[in-house]
């Protein structure tokens, strides 16, 4: 999307939630810092929206989301909580994993092979077991710090899958890891879906086929004592 095309996707999104307020020339553009901040400017009879870089090819239902974020602090109204509520999770599912405050780490940095893990067999054995071999294998690896709030995640757009380096080590069953995969390749094989605007990660299918996992029930109890949630 270029700055012409979010001018006037905000423009329509103005005029769709905001009829009763008075005209704006509504200007909106991408910045050139590769940030999470997005601002809104009101400046007499114009509000200049700046967006950052890494939204440009997010889709359109969350730029309105972002949109209507904005506009609720220049208006000072109260949004609905579902509307942050789905802006942040696409943004902690699809923007933080690619985004370092200093760098965007390259995947080539990261590496399927742990100190006693391998990622690339785990992937195969899963595949072949309960996907008949159909997923195409994305770049692998372990996280490049340690996560204990992200357990793991996968980016169609950087068609990379990563699990937490936490879990590389003698004391954390195979099925864990095993199951951590899984979980993570389910989001290869189910697509997010977006129904009556929202955005649906963890489908009931996804759900459905994640419980049938051997042992799922003792994995969840062992990551509830950990304090690890998916």
């Amino acid at each position: 999307m270029d700055d012409r095309q979010l001018t006037d996707l905000y423009a329509s999104l103005f005029g769709q939630y905001f009829p009763d307020k008075k005209k704006f020339e509504i200007i909106a553009g991408f910045t050139t810092r590769k940030s999470l901040r997005h601002t809104i400017e009101r400046k007499s009879n114009s509000l200049l929206f700046k967006i950052s870089p890494l939204f440009r090819n997010v889709p359109v239902d969350i730029l309105n989301l972002l949109g209507l974020i904005l506009l609720s602090k220049i208006f000072r109204i109260k949004l609905h909580t579902n509307i942050r509520k789905q802006y942040n999770q696409y943004v902690n599912e699809h923007i933080l994993p690619d985004y370092d405050s200093r760098t965007r780490k390259p995947s080539e940095q990261y590496s399927a092979v742990g100190r006693f893990y391998d990622l690339n067999t785990i992937f195969d054995e899963l595949n072949r077991r309960y996907f008949n071999s159909t997923l195409n294998k994305p770049i692998l690896g372990w996280s490049l710090k340690d996560s204990y709030t992200r357990l793991g995640f996968y980016s169609r757009e950087r068609n990379l899958l990563v699990i937490s380096r936490i879990f590389d080590n003698r004391k954390t069953p195979s099925e864990i890891v095993c199951f951590l995969m899984y979980h993570e390749m389910l989001h290869i094989y189910f697509p997010v879906i977006t129904i009556q605007g929202r955005r649906r990660i963890h489908s009931m299918e996804f759900r459905a086929k994640e419980s049938a996992f051997p042992g799922y029930h003792s994995i969840q109890k062992w990551l509830k004592k950990k304090r690890f949630k998916l």
